[in-house]
């Protein structure tokens, strides 16, 4: 059972990675509506996994994720999934960044479980 923090803007992406991934695969699972509260929660809890969306206002996918590798948590080298509907631009703007995954949106449930499994092994 692995403890993963899920960072989206969009409450229905929440509660669905939340459910599938604590529900039917009992991960301890925690969510934040965006990257500022993202950011809080990396800085006071351990996590084996970030989940994280590409396109949040405010602050960016990537924007978090360069906080968190630059930061000086213990998390900052944590896997980093994203998942966007523009996964592809994605990873050409990801470049530079250690340890990250993707995953397309619209979420399809065997395609996210293999993608955590993936990236909690990485």
């Amino acid at each position: 059972m692995a403890k993963i923090l899920c960072v989206d803007d969009e409450a229905f992406i929440l509660e669905i990675i939340k459910e599938i991934l604590h529900g039917e695969y009992e991960h301890e699972v925690e969510v934040r509506e965006n990257g500022q509260t993202g950011l809080e929660a990396v800085k006071s809890d351990q996590w084996d996994l970030i989940i994280c969306d590409m396109q949040m206002p405010g602050m960016t996918g990537i924007q978090f994720a360069h906080e968190v590798r630059n930061g000086s948590s213990s998390n900052k080298d944590v896997p980093i999934l994203f998942v966007s509907a523009f996964s592809d631009p994605a990873k050409n703007v990801a470049q530079g960044l250690t340890n990250v995954h993707f995953m397309d949106k619209p979420i399809i449930i065997p395609i996210l479980v293999e993608a955590v499994e993936k990236a909690l092994k990485s």
